[in-house]
């Protein structure tokens, strides 16, 4: 249940939604078992630059409701995801008393079942302002501009004797009729690519 509004960085709510919980509850199996690249070699690979320009693998107007959810392979600019985003509808900017308005990116792979390895599951969101035309098959936005760039690594809760990983981030510095793109990437210990759900959500009132 959520009780207020967290910020961090950029005014960023970090927090376990609903969604998330239901991500976490799902599947089965080991999320670490697979992969070998080590991590260094591709988080300096993923960057602001290398994924600002390229063809975007998904793109919305208005909004992305209900989530998609990726594959658990991608490799656009490097191992990462690229969704945009063209003209923001206002039903997704603005303040709300719990949650304000926002696109938010969650783990939504195999159910992390202990704690190292839930620990060492780094998910990573770059979000873009672009101008200009949609991304052609050769080309992404022009001039996508950079806002925020956020990694963090998943938190084990302990539930009633049991525990759970919660892994996801958000940015909600919308305005209306803006493009935005979301540049994203979820990494098992060993870099292995993991599923992601991405979504726009409206600002949230306590009732």
């Amino acid at each position: 249940m959520v009780v207020g509004k967290m910020y961090g960085v950029s005014n960023v709510f970090i927090g376990a939604t609903c969604a998330v919980a239901f991500a976490f509850t799902t599947g089965c199996g080991d999320p670490s078992a697979d992969g070998s690249e080590p991590i260094s070699t591709t988080q300096a690979a993923f960057s602001q630059s290398a994924c600002a320009n390229v063809a975007a693998n998904q793109t919305f107007t208005g909004g992305i409701n209900p989530s998609i959810v990726t594959p658990r392979a991608y490799n656009t600019c490097y191992k990462g995801y690229v969704v945009d985003i063209d003209d923001l509808d206002p039903v997704y900017a603005g303040s709300g008393n719990a949650l304000d308005g926002r696109i938010e990116l969650s783990y939504a792979d195999n159910a992390i079942t202990d704690q190292a390895t839930c620990e060492a599951t780094e998910l990573r969101m770059i979000v873009y302002r672009c101008l200009g035309g949609g991304a052609t098959s050769t080309t992404g936005p022009h001039e996508c501009y950079a806002l925020d760039d956020q990694r963090s690594y998943g938190s084990w809760i302990s539930i009633f004797g049991t525990g759970q990983c919660v892994l996801n981030r958000s940015f909600s510095e919308l305005s209306p009729g803006t493009s935005y793109r979301v540049a994203a990437t979820a990494r098992s210990p060993s870099s292995a690519t993991r599923k992601m759900s991405i979504a726009t959500y409206p600002p949230e009132d306590v009732k």
